[in-house]
């Protein structure tokens, strides 16, 4: 590809060899250049400095052609304005050679494409520097941009107003929504949302920000982010969808930086995996990278889980994905990895390059699901597990190794067996099946066969009816001494029993018992309560659901009325409180669980698409249950749920039998 009438350019590379591109402008105003090899085999000495480009493709288009190595050679309509830049500006032209990818890549050559994949890590890291290409420039961009560098320029004075008054806000003179827009209209430039240009933001020691002629230093990128977080700018003004993409890379390159002053030779303290998750929102023009994108931002062992990227047309992205989740339950004898089919599952179907719809078993994460991720999306994404981790701040990253951590399956080894059909073969304990659930505001999405009812599913056990008072054997003490210990039990459940988004703080029982009870009190009492209002949303919604024989409404009620005096204060809000909490839990963009009650009465919280009769068990090196949905004489997998008083192998104390489960 890129040949126009001429002769193919490129000659076959060896395994560590790379090509570099000189450009400029021929006398008549063409732009021509020239392509020489490179082998990264050597010292830094024995290869010319260089800079590494990441832009975003867009549209594989070639309307444009330049002279190369004396042929005429045709370009991507989203390169031609780079390599105009390059030959018209000083400060890029200064750099003298280019490592930009759809020009020194032969992507007609899929070994070549697989081999330069590889070596994509080690470029970003060599090179002298990288420029980050957002694009041709206007009159609106450049407002953008000045308007991101004054930003960083008054990033001290925002900071500490925030902290002297311990509030976000927006100083008058910034209060313009003019300025907002153009801002918002440069962070939602394509660069911010291609997987690939993640790594190349990641890996290198210097880079440098372009749009047009207009530029920003690395070290200005951060200040200035950090900036728009102090003024906290409302939906209207720039949008969470383009202040998040530039905050996330804002947090791994914290990271990466962080691991380089401290010697450590991976990138990032996150797995490939969880990477994958954490950045699903951004776009590919090949579902294969969702995963090979990151290669360069990879341990060895997670390196070794991918294995050699593999771009032939005759490989399903099918089989690529499910061959990462049978390598990773192998190199970490841990099944944990499944439990991101809660969320990468919609109809569980992959698109392939030839679009034949392909099924991909129901134990498998579809990674080309685009979904908007939380800091902490999973359970199993908790802090202290490093070969899945989550986004948990630099300043609290060395606290991960004393977290907390779910153990449902006590110190068990994954137990299981692959069939050439994509089946699962598993040991794992049934506990029971679903009884009742709570609404969730999460909307049924994917074919019929995915579509769950999102109101809430009234109980029909015997153990969880609403029973005769009059006729109970239980007396009025017994009764108020269940109802005490299934409010701790739903109190825990609502916040996955931690007090912190991270997963790793166990929680702190008394308080939120208490902060509870105030909020229901201040609803009872006819207290102002519009602050909290997707909280009391999530009570109306689900006090008609039975426990143990107990409507959640009678338990609610009597929980305000008994333990909270006449005068008393709302909860005051903040991140690791317990409405915050339950939000985090619950919200649609956040975890999306709901409230579940078994047969036998076990409490807890299961995913939006879960149904009454979905099957509650623990398997062997699954660190939380799971959620199983019976496909005849075999299962399917829902997802992963939270089973208050099951999260620590206690279900090995019950005497319940392993069996072997089959997934498909």
């Amino acid at each position: 590809m890129g040949s126009a009438t001429g002769k193919n350019p490129y000659k076959t590379l060896g395994a560590s060899s790379f090509r570099l591109l000189e450009v400029w402008r021929t006398d008549n105003g063409d732009i021509a250049g020239r392509l020489e090899t490179f082998s990264l085999h050597v010292t830094s000495q024995d290869y010319p400095s260089f800079a590494t480009v990441s832009y975003a493709w867009g549209e594989v288009t070639r309307n444009e052609t330049i002279d190369l190595d004396g042929e005429p050679f045709a370009v991507l309509d989203s390169t031609y304005p780079l390599l105009e830049a390059i030959c018209d500006n000083a400060n890029l032209k200064s750099y003298a050679r280019f490592w930009i990818d759809s020009i020194c890549i032969n992507s007609d050559d899929e070994e070549e494409r697989a081999s330069q994949v590889q070596l994509m890590g080690q470029l970003y890291e060599s090179s002298y520097i990288t420029i980050v290409w957002l694009g041709p420039g206007d009159v609106e961009s450049d407002q953008g941009m000045e308007f991101f560098l004054s930003l960083c320029q008054r990033r001290e004075e925002l900071v500490e107003t925030w902290e002297r008054r311990q509030l976000r806000g927006m100083p008058p003179d910034l209060n313009i929504a003019e300025k907002w827009r153009v801002l918002r209209d440069l962070l939602q430039r394509p660069w911010w949302r291609r997987v690939w240009t993640i790594q190349e933001f990641i890996l290198p020691r210097r880079l440098v920000f372009f749009c047009g002629n207009k530029h920003m230093s690395h070290s200005q990128f951060p200040k200035a982010i950090s900036a728009i977080s102090c003024c906290n700018p409302d939906e209207s003004l720039i949008g969470s969808n383009a202040r998040n993409a530039a905050w996330n890379r804002r947090r791994l390159r914290q990271w990466s930086e962080r691991q380089r002053r401290s010697g450590q030779q991976s990138p990032i303290e996150m797995s490939l995996i969880a990477l994958v998750a954490y950045t699903s929102d951004c776009f590919v023009t090949n579902p294969k990278d969702r995963i090979y994108a990151f290669l360069g931002l990879a341990n060895k062992e997670d390196r070794s889980v991918v294995g050699q990227p593999n771009y032939r047309s005759d490989v399903s992205v099918e089989t690529i994905y499910t061959n990462v989740v049978k390598s990773f339950i192998k190199t970490y004898n841990s099944l944990d990895i499944i439990c991101f089919a809660t969320l990468f599952n919609s109809s569980n179907q992959l698109p392939v390059q030839n679009k034949v719809v392909v099924a991909a078993p129901s134990w498998v994460p579809n990674w080309n699901i685009r979904v908007q991720v939380f800091v902490t999306p999973l359970l199993v994404s908790q802090s202290g597990i490093s070969y899945i981790g989550n986004f948990r701040p630099v300043v609290g990253r060395s606290d991960a190794e004393d977290a907390a951590l779910y153990t449902a399956a006590g110190n068990t080894l994954p137990e299981c067996s692959f069939s050439e059909d994509f089946q699962m073969t598993c040991k794992g304990i049934i506990l029971d099946c679903i009884d009742g659930l709570g609404s969730t505001s999460v909307t049924p999405k994917g074919g019929d066969a995915d579509q769950h009812d999102s109101k809430l599913i009234p109980s029909r056990s015997d153990r969880n009816r609403e029973i005769d008072r009059s006729t109970s054997n239980c007396d009025f003490a017994q009764r108020r001494e269940q109802s005490s210990r299934l409010l701790d039990k739903l109190i825990r459940s609502m916040v996955l029993d931690r007090e912190d988004r991270y997963l790793s703080i166990r929680t702190p029982l008394d308080r939120f018992r208490v902060e509870f009870a105030h909020l229901m009190a201040c609803r009872d009492r006819n207290r102002n309560t519009s602050a909290y209002q997707p909280f009391y949303t999530w009570i109306n919604d689900n006090e008609g659901l039975e426990i143990w024989g107990f409507k959640l409404e009678e338990l609610f009620r009597s929980a305000s009325l008994a333990t909270v005096p006449p005068n008393f204060e709302l909860p005051e809000q903040r991140e690791d409180g317990f409405p915050s909490r339950l939000n985090d839990t619950i919200g649609p963009r956040e975890m999306r669980k709901r409230l579940m009650v078994t047969e036998q009465g076990f409490v807890g919280m299961a995913p939006s698409r879960a149904k009454r009769g979905d099957v509650v068990c623990v398997l062997y090196g699954c660190r939380v249950p799971v959620l199983l949905r019976c496909c005849g004489d075999n299962y399917k997998f829902v997802g992963e749920c939270y089973v208050d008083g099951f999260m620590n192998g206690e279900i090995f104390d019950r005497g319940l039998k392993s069996e072997d489960l089959v997934l498909v």
